[in-house]
């Protein structure tokens, strides 16, 4: 694959896009493993909601607005593994990411937002309150091993059944 240089330039305003939106860099002396200065990613939650919001509402995304307070909910009080960040935190940073890229597919946005929730917080991929293309999205990200089936033969049902769900491709490339 090749990449041209309006492919590039796309990629770098989104992530200057990314960065003006959803986090801030701390620069510190201690712990550093490049020239004496570490680089810590921190993330402004409050600013990112509100950010998807106003973005929501100006591009008439209803799904994705209302996936938004979903996983807010759903995720309350959780925390990402090895970072103790919230657990919201990763849905948002993805949404703002595809929001910088021009994604204005409100299926694949909302897919975004609720990647997590039923395999984070155990809740039934059937009863999630969104469209049947949501459902579908969050259905293929969600990971599951069936009983008897060994962990590596489950990752690769998974992975092969990712390619039926253009949202949970795209989210999966996110």
């Amino acid at each position: 694959m090749t990449i041209d240089t309006n492919t590039m330039v796309s990629i770098t305003e989104a992530n200057q896009n990314f960065s003006k939106v959803a986090r801030f860099d701390i620069i510190s002396p201690q712990g550093s493993t490049l020239g004496g200065v570490r680089i810590m990613r921190e993330y402004n939650i409050d600013k990112m909601i509100t950010y998807l919001r106003g973005f929501f509402q100006g591009a008439g995304m209803p799904e994705s607005m209302k996936a938004l307070g979903f996983a807010q909910q759903k995720h309350a009080g959780q925390t990402r593994k090895g970072s103790g960040l919230p657990a919201v935190i990763h849905p948002l940073q993805m949404a703002c990411y595809a929001v910088a890229l021009d994604i204005k597919d409100d299926h694949i946005v909302a897919t975004i937002l609720l990647h997590d929730v039923c395999e984070d917080t155990g809740f039934s991929v059937s009863a999630l309150p969104f469209s049947k293309d949501v459902v579908r999205g969050v259905r293929y990200m969600t990971f599951t091993q069936h009983p008897g089936e060994e962990k590596a033969d489950a990752k690769k049902r998974y992975f092969k059944e990712l390619l039926e769900s253009r949202a949970a491709l795209i989210c999966k490339a996110i």
